[in-house]
């Protein structure tokens, strides 16, 4: 037993380290270990061990997105067993999977982040909403649960996109704004300029026609 865990333990560590990019990008459709599994903690064990040794606010949005989908695969294969506990403790994971991601992609204020939280709870709606299809009537509510959680977090993470789109737009405008402003102030700066140095030269053309004048009476 504590061969076989050492050895879980070390090759999930090493794909984790050696291959993270590979990690990121891969969708995982099956649920891999599932709850009714003696070795269901060590997968546990794994996935703290991956989000601890994850310091970027992104690549950990990124593995809660992919544990949440877990939490689903596993919810749906516990309730093809049958095993309607397991699958409601699958599910309260994941509501605590996307509570996660919804605090640090408000932390981290990254638009991109906030459209592959989109992109993730609208998929989990319908894998949700497909489940609640399946479910006998007492696992209604905690699938109905889970997706009221995966809603609010679409919708928390929407709304944030439009407020950076329109944020940006005003942004833009009043940038806008500013370069007219600073556009007519360069532009009015040259006029007065102009107009100082044409004052300048008639000045000194009244000066010359007056010491003109002043040499003809003189003259007389």
């Amino acid at each position: 037993m504590r061969k076989i865990l050492v050895v879980f333990l070390v090759a999930s560590l090493v794909v984790m380290i050696f291959a993270p990019t590979a990690m990121a990008q891969d969708e995982l459709v099956e649920p891999g270990i599932t709850p009714d599994s003696p070795f269901y903690f060590l997968k546990q064990w794994v996935e703290e061990i991956q989000l601890m040794c994850t310091f970027r606010a992104e690549n950990k949005i990124e593995f809660l997105n992919r544990f949440a989908e877990k939490r689903l695969a596993e919810a749906q294969k516990m309730i093809e067993k049958g095993k309607m506990d397991l699958a409601e403790k699958c599910l309260n994971r994941y509501e605590k999977h996307l509570n996660k991601t919804q605090g640090i992609s408000e932390k981290l204020g990254d638009e991109e982040v906030y459209m592959k939280v989109v992109e993730a709870t609208s998929k989990h709606m319908r894998i949700l909403n497909g489940l609640l299809k399946k479910v006998p009537a007492r696992a209604e509510d905690s699938i109905k649960q889970a997706v009221e959680v995966s809603q609010t977090g679409y919708e928390k993470a929407e709304e944030a996109v439009q407020n950076k789109i329109q944020v940006q737009e005003q942004d833009e405008d009043e940038k806008n704004e500013i370069r007219i402003e600073q556009q007519t102030r360069i532009q009015l700066e040259e006029c007065v300029k102009e107009c100082e140095e044409e004052c300048e030269q008639i000045q000194k053309h009244a000066q010359e026609w007056v010491k003109e004048q002043t040499k003809k009476q003189d003259g007389k």
